[in-house]
C-alpha cells in the first residue's frame, strides 16, 4: 500500500504526498506500519487511505477505493457511518462498535454483515480534528455462528425441560397402577391357596412390582434433581447404618446371582451429616449395578475408610468391567455398560446417573475405575465426614464383616 500511495494520482484530491501536512504524514506512518486493519478518512471529504491489512475488507472495491470519498466507497452503509464519523469530527472523541450490523452489497445482493470497528480522531498541531482513524474487522461469520449456537442452546434447554416433564409425568402415571396390583397380590397371599403354583405366581408379581416401583422412583428422583426439586433431610448418621440399609436392600439380587459379598467398615464409628435415605439409595444403586453386571458366582466388596475430613466408600466387583470409551460417560443418563457377549443390558441406565446426583447434593463426588472389559470395576463414593470422633463402636454392633 505504501507503493500504491506513492504512485497514486492525487491531483485534484489531496495533492502530492510530499506536500501533505505533518498530521497526515504521521497518521499515514502509523497506518502503514500497523498489522491490524487500519484506514484513514482525511479532511472534510473524508478521503480514504488504508493499509495492507485493511485492503481485503474493501473486497472488490480495492484498489479503486484508494483516495475516494467515504460516501462513494460505502454508499450502502453511509446512512449508518456518516453520523458516527461526524460525531468524531465534531466532538473529538473516539467511538467504537461491536457486532454492528451493516447492510453491505455483496455482488448483486445486499447482505446483513456484522463488524467490530472504531473511529478515532486525528488532531493537527493546533488541536483541530483533521481526520479519523478507522480500525475494524468483519465478524459476520463469528456473529452468525454465535447466534446459531445460542439458538441451539435454547432449543436444547427446551428439549431438556420437556424431557424432564415427560419423565416426571411418565413416572407418576406408571406409579398409579402399581399400588392396586400389589394390594391385589397381597390379598391373594393373605387368603392363601391350596394351589402352590398360584402362590408362586403371587410371589413373582410382588417381586416384580417392587422392581418396577424402584425404577419409577428412580425416574422421579432424576427428574427432581434435574429440576432442583429434591429435598434432603440432613441428620447425623453412622456409616454402618448407611451400608447396612443398602446391603439389606441389595441382598435379594446378590443372592439370586449367587455372589459373595464382603463388607469392611472402620473400627471406629464414623458419623456423616447426610440424608440417610438418599445416601443409602445412592449406595444401593451402585451395589445393584455391581451385582447386575457381575456374572453369577462373582464377588462384590464394600470398603469404607476415613481419610481426614472425608469418607470413601468403595464398591468393587469381579464383573464385566467397563471399556475406556464408556468409562467417560458411564454416569450419563440412559448409559449402560454392555456385556462383552453383546447381550442386552438390563435396567434403564439411570441408576449411576441418579447416584452421582444424590452424592453431589451432599457435597461429595462419585468416581468410577476399571482396567477394561472382563476385569471388574470399582466405584468410589467420596463424602465429607464430621470432624468430631464418636466413641468406639463395640464389636457386637457390627454385623457386616462378611455377608454371604
Amino acid at each position: 500500500m505504501g507503493r500504491r500511495i506513492r504512485k497514486h494520482d492525487w491531483s485534484g484530491t489531496l495533492g502530492p504526498p510530499e506536500s501533505w501536512p505533518l498530521a497526515l504524514r504521521e497518521a499515514l506512518g502509523i497506518c502503514l506500519h500497523s498489522s491490524f486493519p487500519t484506514a484513514i478518512y482525511w479532511g472534510r471529504e473524508l478521503r480514504l487511505i488504508y493499509n495492507d491489512a485493511w485492503a481485503p475488507l474493501a473486497g472488490d472495491k480495492h484498489p479503486w477505493a484508494l483516495g475516494r470519498r467515504a460516501s462513494e466507497v460505502w454508499p450502502d452503509i453511509w446512512h449508518v457511518i456518516e453520523p458516527q464519523l461526524k460525531q468524531v469530527l465534531k466532538n473529538g472523541r473516539g467511538v467504537s462498535f461491536s457486532e454492528q450490523m451493516l447492510p453491505m452489497r455483496r455482488g448483486d445482493r445486499i447482505d446483513e454483515t456484522y463488524w467490530d470497528y472504531s473511529f478515532t480522531p486525528i488532531f493537527d498541531e493546533h488541536g483541530k480534528v483533521v481526520g479519523v482513524f478507522s480500525q475494524g474487522n468483519d465478524v459476520t461469520e463469528r456473529t452468525r455462528t454465535e447466534a446459531a449456537l445460542r439458538r441451539s442452546e435454547a432449543a436444547l434447554r427446551e428439549a431438556d425441560r420437556r424431557k424432564n416433564e415427560f419423565l416426571a409425568t411418565l413416572a407418576h402415571e406408571l406409579r398409579n397402577p402399581l399400588s392396586p396390583i400389589l394390594n391385589a397380590t397381597r390379598m391373594i397371599e393373605l387368603v392363601g391357596s391350596a394351589d402352590p403354583r398360584l402362590m408362586k405366581a403371587a410371589n413373582i408379581v410382588v417381586r416384580q412390582v417392587g422392581t418396577m416401583a424402584r425404577l419409577v422412583d428412580d425416574l422421579l428422583d432424576v427428574s427432581r434433581i434435574t429440576r432442583g426439586r429434591i429435598e434432603l433431610r440432613i441428620e447425623p448418621v453412622d456409616i454402618e447404618t448407611i451400608v447396612s440399609q443398602a446391603v439389606e436392600s441389595a441382598e435379594p439380587l446378590i443372592a439370586e446371582k449367587g455372589h459373595t459379598l464382603d463388607v469392611e467398615l472402620p473400627d471406629e464409628p464414623v458419623v456423616l451429616d447426610v440424608d440417610p435415605v438418599r445416601i443409602s439409595q445412592a449406595l444401593l444403586n451402585i451395589v445393584n449395578n455391581a451385582a447386575r453386571y457381575t456374572p453369577p458366582g462373582g464377588s462384590i466388596s464394600i470398603r469404607a475408610v476415613r481419610d481426614g475430613a472425608r469418607v470413601r466408600i468403595s464398591v468393587s466387583d469381579t464383573g464385566i468391567g467397563i471399556a475406556r470409551d464408556t468409562l467417560d460417560k458411564i454416569f450419563d443418563q440412559f448409559t449402560q455398560a454392555k456385556p462383552s457377549s453383546g447381550a442386552s443390558a438390563s435396567g434403564l441406565g439411570i441408576g449411576l446417573h441418579l447416584a452421582r446426583g444424590l452424592v453431589a447434593l451432599h457435597g461429595g463426588k462419585l468416581t468410577a475405575h476399571s482396567d477394561g472389559p472382563g476385569r471388574g470395576s470399582e466405584f468410589v463414593l467420596d463424602l465429607p465426614a464430621r470432624v468430631e470422633r464418636p466413641l468406639k463402636r463395640s464389636a457386637e454392633s457390627t454385623g457386616l464383616e462378611t455377608t454371604q
